[in-house]
């Protein structure tokens, strides 16, 4: 596992002269790929009003923030569920920081 700053949308960062392949870049992220203050923010573009937040608790668990909850944290999703929505072809997944979730809890929009 690589190393990586947390940036507000990974999905945003330029790609890099040394990565040659593409295959990894079409790969979605993976729960293990998470460092500190990050999360996985799902998107289905087709409606895009429609977003989830996944992270791992300390204890491995896989915690929620959907905008049907109004991003309250739910403990209701395992890891299997959160790994197929991750992946699925329907959803667009990245990387993106706390401060992204917690903009959505806190804001006014």
């Amino acid at each position: 596992m690589t190393a990586h700053t947390p940036l507000e949308d990974r999905s945003a960062a330029p790609p890099t002269e040394s990565s040659s392949d593409d295959s990894a870049s079409d790969q979605p992220p993976s729960l293990d790929d998470l460092e500190a203050d990050e999360l996985i923010r799902c998107c289905n573009p087709g409606f895009e009003f429609l977003t989830w937040y996944y992270e791992l608790d300390s204890d491995g668990s896989v915690l929620t923030y959907h905008c049907f909850d109004d991003f309250e944290v739910s403990t209701d999703t395992d890891r299997e569920q959160a790994d197929k929505s991750i992946e699925h072809e329907n959803v667009t997944a990245t990387i993106v920081t706390r401060e992204t979730l917690e903009a959505l809890q806190g804001g006014d929009a």
